[in-house]
C-alpha cells in the first residue's frame, strides 16, 4: 500500500508541476497578455489567445493526473476500513472534475472564439455574456463547492484511519471550511485556493508511514 500510496502522491505533485511548465512555456513565448481573458473578461485576450488554450490544454492534464491521485488514496483509505467516506469524496472529486472540464471547454472554445471576435470588431458577441455566466455558476455550484466538500471528506478520513500524517487530515478541513463560505455567498470562483490539496495530500502520500 506505500508502494502506491507514493505513486499517487507522484501523480499528484506533478499535476501541479504540469501547470507550473505551462505557465513558463506561456511567459516563454511572451503570450502572458493572453492569459488575461481567464481572469478579466475577453476583452483582454486579442492576438494572443493561444496562450488561453494552451493553459486549458494544460488543465486537463492536471485534472487527469488528480483523478489518478486522489483515486489512489481513496482506494488506500477503503483498505483501511474508511470505505464510505472515500468513496463520498471521490465521487464528488469526480463530480467537480467533469464540471471543471465543461468550464475548461468553454474557456478554451467560446472565451477564445469571444476575444478574437472582440480583437476584429471591437465588441463581444451578445451571446457570450450568458454563455459565459451558465460556465461560471456551473464551476462555482458543481466544481469547487464539491471540491471544497471532498477534500475536506478526504482529509477527515485521513484523521479517522491515521493513514496519513494527522496535519494533513487537519489542514485539508480547516482550509476548506475557511473557503467554503467564498463561492456560496460572494457566487463567484476562487480556483486558486484548491491548488493546496494535490501539494498537501501529495505530500502527505510520499511520507506516509507503512
Amino acid at each position: 500500500m506505500s508502494f502506491e500510496l507514493r505513486l499517487g502522491g507522484i501523480a499528484l505533485l506533478a499535476s501541479v508541476g504540469v501547470l507550473g511548465v505551462v505557465f513558463a512555456l506561456v511567459v516563454s513565448r511572451s503570450q502572458i497578455r493572453g492569459l488575461s481573458a481567464g481572469f478579466m473578461g475577453v476583452e483582454g485576450i486579442g492576438r494572443d489567445a493561444v496562450a488561453l488554450r494552451t493553459l486549458m490544454r494544460g488543465l486537463a492534464l492536471f485534472g487527469i493526473l488528480q483523478l489518478i491521485g486522489f483515486g489512489v488514496l481513496a482506494a488506500s483509505l477503503t483498505e483501511v476500513g474508511e470505505r464510505t467516506i472515500a468513496t463520498v469524496s471521490y465521487a464528488l472529486w469526480v463530480l467537480a472534475s467533469a464540471a471543471g472540464v465543461f468550464r475548461v471547454v468553454s474557456d478554451g472554445t467560446i472565451t477564445v472564439w469571444a476575444g478574437e471576435r472582440w480583437a476584429e470588431t471591437g465588441s463581444v458577441p451578445e451571446v457570450y455574456a450568458p454563455l459565459n455566466d451558465l460556465a461560471q455558476n456551473s464551476f462555482v455550484w458543481f466544481a469547487e463547492v464539491p471540491w471544497l466538500i471532498a477534500a475536506a471528506g478526504f482529509g477527515w478520513a485521513v484523521l479517522r484511519s491515521g493513514l496519513l500524517p494527522s496535519w494533513v487530515g487537519y489542514i485539508a478541513i480547516g482550509w476548506s471550511a475557511v473557503w467554503l463560505s467564498y463561492p456560496v455567498i460572494f457566487k463567484s470562483d476562487l480556483p486558486a485556493v484548491l491548488m493546496i490539496y494535490p501539494i498537501l495530500f501529495g505530500v502527505g502520500m510520499l511520507i506516509a508511514e507503512g
